[in-house]
């Protein structure tokens, strides 16, 4: 049977967790609703054009939680384009666009459709990868999520505080 001390320290607990919850919530609420601008001025600007890979690198990026690695390997692609004013643009995309480990660059030379803002040529997605808008909207429901579930918490804590 729980002492009323422990009882108050788990509602002091699960107070500040769902505070917790909900301030990140919030936070990425803001981060998404402040992205959202630039997001949509890149769509409002947005040109489809050629571009032509040339280079891929693949990469290893290890992190380390205590003596146990997690391991991921990431390939960045180069690719070159012009744009509609003639201007040779290059950009790193981490888009998977292929991958083949028998030859050394096997995706040199190949073309892919992308997607530049005429404004800032060197903000460029490779087309049908995850669109900034969609990253956005993403941050911003996982946000709202977070301050539904942190204040629906919160609600609980409280009734149980009264009940007492």
């Amino acid at each position: 049977m729980r002492s009323e001390r422990d009882s108050i320290y788990l509602t002091i607990f699960g107070f500040a967790c769902s505070s917790l919850i909900t301030l990140i919530g919030v936070g990425l609420s803001i981060e998404g609703f402040s992205s959202y601008q630039a997001a949509a001025n890149f769509w409002n600007n947005a040109i489809a054009t050629t571009g032509i890979i040339t280079n891929t690198e693949e990469t290893m990026n290890c992190t380390y939680y205590g003596s146990l690695p997690s391991c991921s390997n990431d390939s960045i692609t180069t690719i070159r384009f012009t744009t509609l004013q003639r201007e040779i643009i290059k950009f790193e995309s981490d888009t998977v666009i292929c991958i083949n480990r028998t030859s050394s660059n096997p995706c040199e030379g190949r073309k892919v459709e992308i997607v530049y803002d005429s404004s800032n040529p060197h903000q460029a997605i490779v087309k049908g990868s995850a669109s900034p808008r969609v990253r956005v909207i993403f941050r911003i429901g996982v946000g709202v999520i977070f301050v539904i579930f942190g204040m629906l918490f919160i609600k609980v804590q409280l009734s149980e505080f009264r009940a007492r």
